[in-house]
């Protein structure tokens, strides 16, 4: 963009400006931080031009924003929120959890004291700054035992009035990720499995729900699934609060409708599955007007959790259940949308696997959701039985078999079978038992 603007647009009425502005916002080729300087300099050409470019430049670069629990970034965040534009305009605020662990690049707490200068010597050769990196991780510590974090979090939360969403997960950059990397020469910590990235990542988890809860923000959605897809989820124990804690919170009303939920499969937890069920419990109990939940376990859960927790989990209101990567049983699985029949309408189901043991397999299952009117639409999508897959065939059709998406309801969208139809057109695996009479 020239530096002297034709004097001719400044002359432009206000609508013609807009759809200036407008043309450089949604149809540039060019990514937004390749064209950020577009919008800023035609901001400075004259004070009409800024108030036209001002809503365009918050739609455009402050409706999702994507931060980290580190000072500067959290301050970034609380600045904006201040801004009588641009904290209006998000509504979508990512969290991401990238640490400095207490060693560069090493997370093994246990080495020898007499390797440690060894060690510090090889990454100083790398051209890390180590005085840098050790003060940031100081800075890192006493935001999290302070209660700092928890602070600015309030604070941002409290000036967001559009905010919908609020995710912890990896899909954006964080800002102010490349001025760290840049001021210690070193690469932030993504993982949680090691020791000290768990003990981060439950105060990040306890933080930002109690800013949550303390700031009575209210959420379409809260999403939770850091390290998804590198098998470094949340585990159960991170989602525990003190008694202290519970008090301070559970007298305040607090509005998420959505809760999405990775979790590690019980496999990853050297706990009591009780304890981890009581955790998972007090944890949704925080948000009592829950409407819908999604809950993925990262990798499959063997029912070694299920089990107990479709026994224990009653949410008042539930009218939506997604439930992703599980084995279990037909009586467990019916047993819990038994327990939230008085409410729920969807049911989605992902990579679920029914042992046909327990109340028999998919036909059973799908019998009973009929008879006794559990729910009104069912989704299923890479479902199966003993391990066999699970698809569907129009009854009487020597079509192809459907595995990927199903669709079952009450002939609320056109097009899907409702439960009979369903049940007759059922295949298990190779098709050899589809013949079998129908429940």
């Amino acid at each position: 963009m020239s530096a002297m603007p034709n004097p001719a647009l400044l002359r432009l009425p206000t609508e013609l400006l807009v759809l200036v502005v407008g043309y450089l916002d949604p149809w540039d080729p060019r990514s937004p931080e390749e064209t950020s300087s577009d919008l800023c300099s035609l901001r400075l050409v004259s004070r009409q031009l800024n108030d036209v470019a001002l809503p365009a430049l918050a739609e455009r670069y402050f409706r999702n924003r994507c931060v980290m629990l580190r000072k500067n970034s959290l301050e970034n965040l609380v600045a904006i929120s201040r801004h009588p534009a641009f904290g209006p305009a998000v509504m979508h605020l990512t969290i991401r959890f990238p640490h400095w662990t207490g060693f560069p690049q090493r997370a093994n707490t246990s080495r020898r004291p007499q390797d440690r200068d060894v060690e510090e010597e090889d990454v100083e050769k790398t051209g890390a700054d180590l005085h840098a990196y050790y003060r940031l991780m100081e800075e890192q510590l006493f935001m999290m035992e302070s209660g700092l974090t928890t602070t600015y979090i309030v604070h941002a939360l409290s000036a967001l009035p559009a905010l919908k969403t609020l995710s912890v997960d990896e899909q954006l950059t964080a800002w102010g990720t490349a001025d760290l990397v840049r001021l210690a020469g070193l690469e932030l910590n993504d993982m949680l499995k090691a020791h000290e990235s768990i003990g981060f990542s439950r105060h990040a988890i306890r933080a930002i729900v109690l800013a949550i809860i303390v700031s009575n923000t209210s959420l379409d959605q809260l999403n939770l699934s850091p390290g998804l897809g590198s098998g470094h989820t949340i585990s159960l124990d991170m989602l525990a609060f003190s008694p202290t804690d519970l008090q301070l919170v559970q007298p305040r009303p607090v509005h998420v409708a959505s809760l999405n939920l990775v979790v590690q499969p019980s496999s990853d937890m050297d706990f009591s599955i009780d304890n981890a069920v009581s955790h998972f419990l007090q944890f949704v109990a925080l948000f009592p007007g829950l409407e819908r939940l999604l809950l993925e376990f990262d990798a499959v859960d063997d029912c070694t959790f299920f089990r107990p927790l479709s026994q224990r989990l009653r949410l008042q209101g539930l009218r939506s259940l997604h439930l992703t990567g599980l084995e279990c049983t037909a009586g467990e699985l019916l047993g819990l949308l038994r327990a939230h029949k008085s409410s729920l309408q969807h049911v989605g189901l992902s990579q679920v696997d029914v042992a046909a043991g327990d109340g028999g397999g998919w036909r059973a299952v799908l019998a009973s959701v009929r008879d006794e009117a559990l729910i009104q639409t069912l989704e299923m999508d890479s479902c199966s039985e003993e391990g066999q897959d699970v698809g569907y065939r129009e009854p009487g059709s020597e079509g192809l078999v459907r595995c990927d998406f199903l669709q079952v309801n009450n002939r609320i969208f056109p097009g899907s079978p409702d439960w009979t139809t369903m049940i007759d057109g059922l295949v298990i695996g190779d098709g050899d038992e589809e013949e079998q009479e129908s429940d």
